[in-house]
């Protein structure tokens, strides 16, 4: 599997029938204090990053091991997640604070 963890701009030049292997794109969302969730670049930005470090550090070499991903407060939503897209929500408390 590639796990691409690239900015979607980024991800427009690969062309993933290439690699020979699927392409899993995790999805980070926030959740704002009235409960909607939506994908805060700057915050996405730094999951990706944390999921790169925790991928090499954990040796991941599995689809479904994605799933025990939890650094910076995201946590594995398996009800909106597909094979190709896990997603990984963050609640408004577990964001970081100004300060």
């Amino acid at each position: 599997m590639v796990v691409n963890l690239a900015s979607d701009e980024y991800y427009k030049v690969v062309r993933a029938r290439v690699l020979g292997a699927p392409v899993v794109s995790p999805r980070f969302e926030d959740t704002d204090a009235r409960g909607k969730r939506s994908i805060v670049s700057f915050f996405a930005k730094r999951a990706r990053g944390e999921m790169a470090a925790w991928l090499v550090l954990n040796r991941v070499r599995r689809e479904r091991d994605l799933a025990d991903f939890d650094a910076a407060g995201y946590r594995f939503d398996p009800k909106t997640s597909t094979p190709a897209q896990p997603v990984f929500v963050r609640s408004f408390e577990d964001r970081p604070t100004a300060g």
